[in-house]
């Protein structure tokens, strides 16, 4: 996978890698990390056992509610905005658009995983305020506005 690159001006042979293969091996890790979270059970369980979760800080209660109530919604409204492009009138506008399809299939894609995630931290035997602020912060990133979903960039991928 890697090329031989002669490094300009000094004459040296170090080993790079191109940008087409940069952007395969990208691919195969998101299709391996998608396998992943889709056979991880915990992350697709909705409904908890009553005290399922033990919080490290009991005042952290009120902040996990608003958390799954906000997991909820987005989720369905995810569903909606992927379930709206079945429409034929929507299906032909996007055949013109394809750039745009594209890049709300991408972030449709990026959203689910990033909700799938929350769930499975909100499914963790003992939660802490770091990882319920993670949590809350991730899904305070996915907006939906007019039927388009708008992902902001987040640097910190896993929960502390």
């Amino acid at each position: 996978m890697r090329n031989k690159v002669r490094m300009e001006g000094k004459g040296k042979v170090g080993f790079g890698v191109s940008s087409h293969i940069l952007v395969e091996i990208l691919e195969e890790s998101i299709r391996v990390f998608w396998q992943f979270i889709r056979s991880d059970k915990d992350s697709t369980r909705k409904g908890k056992k009553p005290g399922h979760s033990q919080l490290q800080d009991p005042a952290g209660a009120e902040v996990l509610a608003e958390v799954e109530t906000a997991l909820e919604k987005k989720q369905k409204r995810l569903e909606e905005v992927l379930r709206g492009g079945k429409c034929i009138l929507r299906k032909f506008l996007k055949q013109h658009h394809h750039e745009y399809y594209f890049s709300d299939h991408v972030i449709g894609f990026f959203s689910h995983v990033d909700m799938r995630l929350v769930r499975r931290v909100l499914n963790m035997s003992r939660l802490s305020t770091d990882q319920l602020a993670w949590c809350s912060a991730k899904l305070g990133r996915i907006n939906f506005v007019h039927r388009r979903m708008h992902v902001q960039p987040s640097f910190i991928l896993f929960p502390c």
